[in-house]
């Protein structure tokens, strides 16, 4: 599985159990679309909204095994 698909399907799998982060988070938008003027246009991962109604943005990021292999044995 390529790393994209594998984000896709941790983004999706966590956006339906978004009380693995933490209780009462309520889903809003997966691959919510964000315009800017400059054109620097892109998306946030998970938009989300907690208990206290703030919104909470959950992006995902994937890296190269051999980065995270030295990262960790560092």
């Amino acid at each position: 599985m390529s790393e994209p698909q594998k984000e896709s399907v941790l983004r999706d799998h966590l956006a339906q159990n978004l009380d693995l982060i933490e209780s009462g988070l309520q889903l809003l938008k997966v691959e919510y679309a964000v315009k800017n003027p400059d054109g620097a246009d892109g998306s946030i991962d998970i938009l989300a909204r907690d208990t206290s109604g703030d919104f909470v943005v959950i992006e995902f990021e994937a890296i190269e095994s051999s980065v995270a292999t030295g990262v960790a044995g560092a």
